[in-house]
């Protein structure tokens, strides 16, 4: 039902989860600016046992992530990007059994990524939510790409082609905060999702060290925490995720050598531009020698305690010796 525009967003919801069948429900592009339905609005809420995906994107609804969503203890799929959601992130979301993909993008939300999301039992393991009736959906899902046709006839002309996914496939487990205002610490427990695909967390406040946990991401393929105040040398054990394909780090506050790699020098300097302290490839500028630094912090020094002092005591050794001497 995406890319309509009906209105009342919570009589659409009180009306469709009486569907006990329903297992994949989409309301993309639609309800513009609405209020998320909240939980008032939904007394005694009962129904979307069997839902597996929520797919509320681009409709731009207000107000924070309501905790009726708590009771859907069969979803998988939660996808809020680009609204207008406030609050913070719901600690309650790691109680989900069946949740591997979260993308709240492109919203409004605030505070600190929270430790229990590193305990979503579906990134940390598969065998608790194999508990609960875990199967996949049948049907594919097809989505369009602009493809160009390059020839003299159609003169460049783009037309759309509409590709098959598998749900799964097409949806890869994820968390996606980009673009919002999180801020505090990237958690160590972010080491314990072992089975996560696509960590995002550019575009945020985020003020702390790249956890040398994310190593521990084996399967990782997506690493995004660009637009930051991270500091820091990048964590060495990076370069262990051979599965990782996108990779940025640029705008924080970064330093040290990029780790060598044949992964890592083949990214695009894009990924680590904005960061001045960051040095070598595939970044132009060289990283200095530890001994022409460990050299030039001895002449400094030696220069404030060997020259610059000593002169300054003899002067006012001999001033005071002269008026002495009157």
């Amino acid at each position: 039902m995406a890319h309509n525009r009906p209105t009342n967003v919570t009589g659409a919801m009180k009306i469709l989860m009486h569907c006990k069948c329903l297992v994949f429900l989409s309301f993309a592009y639609s309800f513009l600016r609405e209020e998320m339905p909240s939980d008032d609005g939904m007394v005694e809420f009962f129904g979307f046992q069997h839902l597996r995906v929520l797919d509320l994107s681009y409709c731009e609804l207000t107000g924070p992530i309501p905790v009726w969503l708590s009771k859907l203890k069969k979803l998988q799929i939660l996808n809020l990007i680009h609204s207008r959601i406030t609050g913070s992130v719901p600690i309650w979301l790691a109680t989900l059994p069946s949740l591997f993909y979260i993308n709240v993008s492109v919203n409004l939300i605030s505070g600190e990524f929270p430790k229990e999301l590193c305990s979503l039992p579906m990134l940390v393991s598969r065998q608790p939510a194999g508990q609960v009736d875990h199967e996949y959906l049948e049907f594919p899902i097809f989505a369009q790409s602009q493809l160009r046709a390059e020839s003299l006839e159609y003169n460049s002309l783009s037309y759309t082609q509409s590709l098959q996914y598998n749900y799964v496939s097409y949806f890869p487990p994820s968390i996606y905060l980009h673009n919002n205002s999180i801020n505090g610490n990237i958690p160590k427990e972010i080491g314990q999702l072992k089975l996560l695909h696509v960590l995002d967390l550019g575009v945020n406040n985020f003020s702390s060290s790249i956890p040398d946990q994310i190593s521990n991401l084996k399967k990782l393929e997506t690493l995004d925490v660009s637009m930051n105040h991270l500091f820091g040398n990048i964590p060495a054990s990076l370069t262990s995720l051979n599965f990782l394909k996108d990779f940025n780090c640029s705008y924080n506050n970064l330093e040290g050598p990029i780790p060598r790699s044949t992964q890592f020098q083949s990214f695009n300097s894009s990924a680590f531009e904005g960061n001045p302290k960051l040095c070598s490839a595939p970044l132009p500028n060289e990283c200095r020698p530890i001994n022409d630094v460990g050299t030039d912090n001895k002449n400094n020094q030696d220069e404030h305690n060997g020259h610059n002092i000593p002169w300054f005591h003899i002067f006012v050794a001999s001033i005071v010796g002269f008026w002495g001497s009157v």
